[in-house]
């Protein structure tokens, strides 16, 4: 198991955020269901791949390449982090499972397309202030797919997310309290994160740009993507533009 290091990107408010020991702590709600919900859709939809190569760009602390890795996949993880992918590999020797791990930026992906499965999962993307960066950064992951490969996207639906936007938030965990302010601005759904921790206080922000549907769909069509198909959450069902809290795509 190898982290591996590629050019330094810049440094925005998802480098400053990801490697805070903060964010996983606030994050902790964020369990291996979701992920094993997001595995059997997979299986169900492309079950040629289950033992296939897969790329997940945007990995993260692992918890969805974990579960990949346990039944039979072979993972490689790709992210930014230098503290997640350290989680990520920690987290994989003790569930005993292999993982090639990765580091560098989304907008320089140093693969060939040879992955039977690249997945883009729980929005981990629109997070440039550039529309062109963040074209730039699907428009790399969906070419790491082998021909007959799949893509699969997972990003917030922007209708559901402002019908159901909480503000403000005050949450204690572990003796430190996390005040989140959210808003919608520029077409980005803004989050200000406020930590006190003793006599420490520490501020952070995430923002990402609000692609609706539509706007995704054109772009992976641009990509020459194929064979679409939609749903609103991890059980599977379909997308519906005002009640799915999620905008799942697989495509080939």
């Amino acid at each position: 198991m190898t982290i591996e290091k590629t050019v330094e990107p810049d440094k925005t408010w998802f480098k400053n955020w990801f490697e805070s020991e903060h964010y996983l702590s606030l994050y902790r709600h964020r369990d291996r269901n979701d992920a094993l919900k997001l595995i059997e859709l997979v299986k169900q939809q492309i079950p040629e791949y289950c033992k296939g190569r897969v790329l997940d760009v945007g990995c993260g602390s692992g918890r969805h390449s974990i579960e990949f890795a346990r039944r039979g996949y072979n993972v490689t993880g790709y992210d930014l982090s230098n503290r997640l992918l350290s989680v990520a590999q920690s987290e994989a020797r003790g569930a005993g499972v292999d993982l090639n791990l990765v580091r560098g930026d989304i907008r320089s992906i140093p693969f060939k397309a040879n992955f039977d499965l690249v997945m883009n999962i729980f929005t981990s993307w629109g997070y440039f202030e550039s529309d062109a960066e963040n074209r730039l950064a699907l428009k790399n992951a969906f070419s790491l797919k082998k021909k007959s490969g799949r893509f699969l996207l997972d990003f917030l639906n922007v209708h559901y997310l402002k019908a159901n936007l909480v503000p403000f938030s005050d949450t204690v965990i572990d003796g430190a309290r996390y005040i989140e302010n959210r808003k919608i601005e520029n077409n980005r759904v803004v989050k200000d994160i406020q930590i006190e921790e003793g006599e420490n206080s520490f501020s952070f922000r995430e923002s990402v740009r609000l692609f609706d549907a539509e706007e995704i769909l054109s772009i992976l069509d641009e990509f020459g993507a194929e064979n679409l198909s939609l749903y609103g959450d991890y059980d599977g069902n379909s997308f519906n533009v005002k009640e799915s809290p999620r905008f799942i795509c697989i495509a080939s």
